[in-house]
């Protein structure tokens, strides 16, 4: 076979290879642009920001909605719990559970849904944390969550 022939197959496969990749490409974000009109603002976003920095960004629902209710504000605050709220408000109410004990209370963020379940059921809340948790306390009160809960400030490994 000639040099001539090997080049020529090469360069027809190379061809045939970016042509099938363009094709998948091309039917992608052909995709992307019929999801994108569904909803203009997102298409937008990923046009300009391109799949990897897209895909960081609003990418929890939870940050999409406009809170009516407390517990919808707990939602969208962006915390390492704020995704789990809705789940552990709603099983504390399904369950009926009118006394709970947290371990734990930190900002308060997974206390406040609990005390909104807990006001719901008309139950108390205990939550033991060897800090004072001040935050955590200003929010419960304004909130008025207050005689529903118990702080109790110690290390939960010397309970017994």
């Amino acid at each position: 076979m000639s040099f001539f022939r090997i080049f020529s197959l090469f360069i027809s496969r190379i061809t045939a290879f970016l042509f099938k990749y363009f094709f998948y490409v091309l039917i992608d974000f052909l995709s992307k642009i019929k999801a994108g009109l569904k909803n203009l603002k997102k298409g937008i976003k990923y046009a300009i920001l391109g799949a990897e920095n897209f895909n960081t960004l609003d990418s929890h629902y939870c940050f999409s909605i406009s809170p009516d209710t407390p517990l919808e504000h707990q939602m969208v605050q962006p915390t390492d719990i704020h995704e789990h709220l809705q789940t552990l408000y709603l099983l504390n109410v399904e369950l009926n559970l009118k006394n709970i004990l947290e371990l734990g209370t930190r900002t308060g963020e997974s206390t406040i849904t609990l005390l909104l379940a807990t006001k719901e059921l008309g139950g108390t809340m205990t939550s033991v944390d060897i800090d004072s948790c001040l935050e955590a306390k200003d929010k419960i009160k304004q909130m008025n969550l207050e005689k529903y809960w118990n702080f109790i400030q110690t290390d939960a490994l010397s309970l017994t």
